[in-house]
């Protein structure tokens, strides 16, 4: 496959026996122009019946005044003629100055004959060049076909099909998804490609930074990426727009194809992942058969990190995805949540939270993670802690992904029922505070209390966190000492109050305990 351009141009014309007494006396730059077809035309308004592309026979019978001839010449500069031919004879002894001066101003070039020609030979030469040229197209079209077809059966994928097409044009070529940060960029390339959002069905020009012909990959309809081939000039050939086309065209059925392989192998992952995180007792062969497919190994180790489906979600899930190049995840989705299968070389899985963290910025996230495993008959203990460390996450509105072993107090608190915990945690330290006549005095009275444990009784810093003037703190204090003891603060009895005031909070962000209580019935 030739990898210059295979349009015929102007200049592969003059080269023709036909065209050897012919002289170049006006637009010389112009001689790479397309030649897409020969049309024969005397009338000074020629231009406004072509379509760009043909190659102008003509007498001058039409162009015997300077008006005449500057609107034939401007009219085929407008519609982009090729070129126009002009013979000398009875119309013409010499070209008009006039006619040179204004094609060479627009680069339109003048081909003129000293005799008498036959326009009939010269028509048929130039079209004889022209199909010999679209045969050429046409099988060069079915040798790219032919490669296209090879790599799709081969099932090589994307990059595949892309490398081989730059092969065969020998031009540089690239592909951007839309969905993803996925390129491939193939060639030298003079400047750096981005994203674009105007959809191109048909292959279409693109004049800037340099020319370059795009079209978009579109599958059932929504486009999901587009494939650039850098052009030499503004001028395109049919061969590569039929080339381009045929590109994205197979780059379609590719991506079906691999889109429908990653739908089955998610469905049959999904079967897999719901029987060992919600089996007690798995079968050996289904312990088996995730060894085999996870591949854990005595040297390898896994999480489960459940993801809730709330405003927080997509961040995590990108942050996860990104993790694919260093470890093996796999999902399965819920209604409510995201279940992620993460596994590893045991660092890197211990290391988890930090890598996670590292994409995850200062945004709440709500990830929970269970404890590290290497037997996958624990999954559905690590499904467990995985679903509590998220309840802890959302509670907390954490920015960092929650560890079960990280947990501390809250691992007791989850696995505590809610009565229990409010009968024998809460309300023997709190029930006094909760009582429903401290009306909106309540919440105010628990963040001082929490302030207080935090900042170790300073109150210079609790009325600084809490924007409180001095006397407020005061007064609040007292009415603390009143209601819990003047001992709160005592090491002891401070570790049962922060519990149950972790408690409190937890249970109360979970809706089972109103922001005031009253105590427990006996």
């Amino acid at each position: 496959m030739r990898g210059e351009a295979l349009m015929v141009v102007l200049r592969d014309v003059l080269k023709r026996q036909p065209f050897a007494d012919a002289t170049v006396i006006a637009g010389h730059t112009g001689v790479n122009r397309p030649v897409k077809w020969v049309h024969i035309g005397e009338i000074p308004n020629i231009g406004e019946f072509l379509r760009g592309g043909e190659l102008v026979l003509s007498t001058g019978v039409g162009l015997s005044t300077e008006e005449q001839r500057r609107t034939f010449v401007l009219g085929l500069v407008k519609a982009q003629a090729s070129g126009v031919v002009i013979e000398l004879g009875a119309y013409f002894t010499q070209i008009p100055q006039d006619l040179i001066d204004l094609a060479n101003a627009h680069d339109l070039p003048v081909i003129v004959f000293s005799h008498l020609v036959r326009f009939l030979d010269l028509s048929q030469e130039v079209n004889s060049l022209l199909i010999s040229q679209h045969h050429r197209i046409l099988e060069d079209l079915d040798a790219l076909s032919g490669r296209l077809r090879k790599v799709l059966l081969s099932t090589e994928g994307l990059t595949a099909l892309f490398e081989a097409s730059f092969d065969v044009l020998k031009r540089p070529l690239a592909y951007l998804s839309r969905a993803t940060d996925d390129k491939v960029q193939l060639g030298d390339w003079p400047f750096a490609l981005v994203p674009v959002r105007q959809n191109a069905l048909h292959p279409l020009v693109e004049s800037s930074p340099a020319p370059y012909l795009r079209q978009t990959i579109s599958v059932f309809g929504q486009p999901v990426g587009d494939v650039a081939i850098l052009l030499s000039t503004n001028y395109v050939d049919e061969y590569l727009y039929l080339a381009l086309d045929r590109i994205t065209t197979a780059a379609a059925q590719e991506i079906i194809r691999m889109d429908t392989l990653e739908k089955r192998k998610r469905q049959e992952e999904a079967v897999l992942l719901e029987q060992l995180f919600f089996a007690e007792h798995p079968s050996e062969t289904l312990l088996q058969r995730c060894r085999s497919r996870y591949n854990l190994t005595s040297t390898r180790r896994y999480r489960v990190c459940v993801v809730p489906n709330d405003s927080a979600a997509p961040k995590a899930h990108a942050a996860i995805q990104r993790l694919s190049a260093l470890l093996a995840t796999a999902l399965l989705s819920q209604t409510d949540r995201d279940i992620w299968l993460i596994t590893g070389r045991e660092g890197d899985i211990t290391n988890l939270p930090q890598l996670l963290g590292t994409y995850l910025g200062e945004r709440p996230n709500h990830i929970g993670l269970s404890a590290p495993y290497r037997d996958p008959a624990q999954m559905h203990q690590a499904f467990s802690e995985a679903y509590d460390a998220a309840q802890v996450a959302s509670h907390l509105d954490s920015t960092r992904p929650q560890c079960y072993e990280k947990l501390g107090a809250y691992r007791w608190i989850l696995a505590t029922p809610p009565d229990v915990l409010r009968r024998l945690v809460i309300h023997p330290e709190l029930g006094p505070l909760l009582q429903p006549e401290h009306g909106k005095e309540t919440e105010g009275l628990l963040q001082t209390l929490e302030a207080l444990l935090t900042f170790n009784g300073s109150k210079q810093e609790v009325s600084q966190w809490l924007g409180i003037h001095r006397q407020t703190l005061y007064a609040r204090i007292r009415a603390l000492k009143s209601l819990l003891g003047h001992d709160f603060l005592v090491f002891e009895r401070r570790v049962a109050i922060e519990n149950a005031l972790l408690a409190y909070r937890f249970l109360c962000s979970q809706g089972e305990m109103p922001s005031r209580a009253a105590p427990p019935s006996s």
